[in-house]
C-alpha cells in the first residue's frame, strides 16, 4: 500500500506540473494532466480494493474528495488560462490560488495517510 500512496503523490505531481506547462503553452500539457489524473485514480482504486479498516476507508474517502476538488480547481484554472489568452490576470490569479490550496490539502492528506501506514507497518513488525 505504501508504494501506491507514493505513486498517488507522483501522479498528483504530474497533474500539477501539467498545469504549469499549460500556462507556458505546451500543447501536450492536457495529455499529461489527464495521465496524472488517471494514474491517481488507478492507485486509489488499488488501495480501495484492499482489506482496509474503517479509519483507512474514511481516510481514502477524504482523499478521494480532495482529489475531486483538485481536479475541479485544475479545470477552472485551465479554463481561466484559456479565457485570459494565456496571460496572467485576476481570474487566473484567483483560480491559481484555489488550485494551489486544493493541491496542498491533497498533498497533506496523502502525507498523513502515508505516515499512518508506515506507523502501522512498524508496529506490525515489532509484534512479530
Amino acid at each position: 500500500m505504501g508504494n501506491s500512496v507514493k505513486e498517488m503523490k507522483a501522479a498528483n505531481m504530474i497533474a500539477s506540473d501539467a498545469i504549469g506547462e499549460h500556462i507556458l503553452g505546451n500543447k501536450e500539457a492536457k495529455q499529461q494532466l489527464d495521465t496524472g489524473y488517471q494514474e491517481f485514480d488507478k492507485k486509489e482504486s488499488i488501495i480501495s480494493s484492499m482489506d482496509l479498516n474503517n479509519e483507512e476507508k474514511t481516510d481514502i474517502a477524504a482523499i478521494d474528495k480532495l482529489h475531486n476538488e483538485f481536479e475541479d480547481s485544475g479545470k477552472l484554472l485551465w479554463e481561466a488560462i484559456i479565457a485570459a489568452n494565456f496571460k496572467q490576470d485576476e481570474g487566473v490569479n484567483a483560480a491559481m490560488k484555489k488550485y494551489d490550496e486544493s493541491r496542498e490539502k491533497l498533498n497533506q492528506a496523502l502525507e498523513e495517510f502515508e505516515s499512518m501506514q508506515a506507523a502501522q507497518m512498524k508496529e506490525a513488525r515489532t509484534r512479530v
